[in-house]
């Protein structure tokens, strides 16, 4: 992980920022088409895989000249943005591999992001580089899914257009994965290729039936913990494929220590475990250099959620023993993890820029000869 030099960091800043600055604009080729007598203006937009002709309007109406000439202008936006994504490229910044890119952009030309979607997983993480000013590694970035969190279940895209339509614009071979209750709308979707679509939205109540239904898509989204801390406060980041696709993602800090977090609790491969872990090292290694401590901030915010907030739980009120940290929460074996708590033993504190020493200490986070993270001894555990 290097960082960027200062000009390439507001490079990607500019991207970002311009990125959002056109999620609503019309741009692709003008055409004109006669109906009748009245010669109409179209525009073929590039979306997902493929282009859409929209209707501008009356070829001979001066509001119409003005939207051509609008359209024009974010075009040529557009086509400024790509050159700088293949300046960034030069300096290591990874653009997302096209097929991902193209499910992303069919989303967010149908108005997710816009109508509270947050990206998440794999992908979320591909944003980090730009919105950090810095390059991570190319053997994290690799991923053959996405995962988007529902913040409301009354989530639509514009036009009330359903899931899998959106989805068929970027692949028309993406199909419904069907749910054990044969009546439960779908939360998963999978091309032919088998690149797969997860819906997700933070947990409500114990013991909700899963799926719960997103009503404005027609598809349904697997409830879990953890996952109302992790969107908090969702940072506006851009997915470097071509000129941009305007995406919300998890702040850095939080998306670190949800990792953690889930490295803990994965039940299934050992490969995700080493990713999960991989991930946030490399972000714990970049934040703790740009902001000495926020991952300490956010492990005590955590670990205040409670279990139901899927954070870390906090435990029954105790002696205080061993160090504090401001506000005078105790960081004691009981209290916090011990990741955290062997942190303040090892690294002279959570504000020294070191804690990412203190997590490679306790086993969390332990390199081969390779440079392969380990996985994480079993009696350290964060829940």
């Amino acid at each position: 992980m290097t960082d960027l030099p200062l000009a390439y960091q507001n490079l990607a800043a500019d991207y970002i920022q311009k990125t959002h600055d056109d999620s609503r604009a019309l741009r692709g080729s003008v055409y004109q088409q006669a109906k009748g007598n009245v010669e109409n203006v179209f525009v073929k937009m590039p979306v997902g895989a493929g282009r859409k002709s929209l209707y501008v309007g009356p070829a001979l109406q001066p509001e119409t000249q003005a939207k051509v000439e609008r359209i024009k202008q974010a075009s040529e936006r557009a086509r400024a943005r790509r050159k700088d994504l293949s300046v960034l490229n030069k300096v290591g910044v990874l653009s997302t591999h096209s097929y991902a890119g193209r499910v992303l952009d069919a989303m967010a030309y149908h108005g997710l992001f816009r109508n509270g979607a947050i990206l998440v997983g794999t992908l979320a993480y591909q944003c980090y580089p730009l919105l950090l000013g810095c390059t991570l590694p190319s053997t994290q970035l690799a991923t053959d899914d996405a995962d988007l969190v529902a913040a409301s279940l009354a989530i639509k895209a514009d036009e009330g257009i359903d899931m899998l339509s959106i989805l068929k614009d970027a692949d028309p071979t993406f199909e419904p994965i069907p749910e054990l209750d044969g009546r439960a709308k779908s939360s998963r979707f999978r091309s032919g290729i088998g690149f797969v679509v997860d819906l997700l939205t933070p947990t409500r109540k114990r013991g909700e039936k899963q799926p719960l239904e997103l009503q404005g898509l027609d598809a349904g989204a697997m409830s879990l913990q953890y996952l109302a801390w992790l969107i908090d406060d969702a940072s506006p980041a851009a997915l470097p494929y071509g000129a941009g696709i305007p995406v919300f993602v998890p702040r850095p800090a939080r998306y670190a220590v949800h990792k953690l977090i889930l490295s803990q609790k994965r039940t299934h491969t050992a490969t995700k475990v080493t990713k999960d872990l991989a991930q946030a090292k490399a972000l714990i290694e970049v934040l703790e250099q740009a902001c000495p401590g926020l991952i300490g901030d956010e492990l005590l915010d955590a670990q205040s959620q409670g279990k139901q907030a899927g954070a870390i739980p906090s435990p029954k009120p105790s002696k205080p023993s061993g160090p504090t940290a401001p506000g005078g929460t105790a960081l004691n074996s009981k209290s916090l993890p011990r990741v955290f708590s062997l942190s303040q033993q090892h690294s002279g504190g959570w504000k020294t820029g070191r804690f990412l020493e203190g997590l490679e200490k306790t086993g969390y986070i332990r390199e081969t000869r390779s440079g392969k993270p380990q996985l994480p001894a079993p009696v350290v555990r964060l829940l």
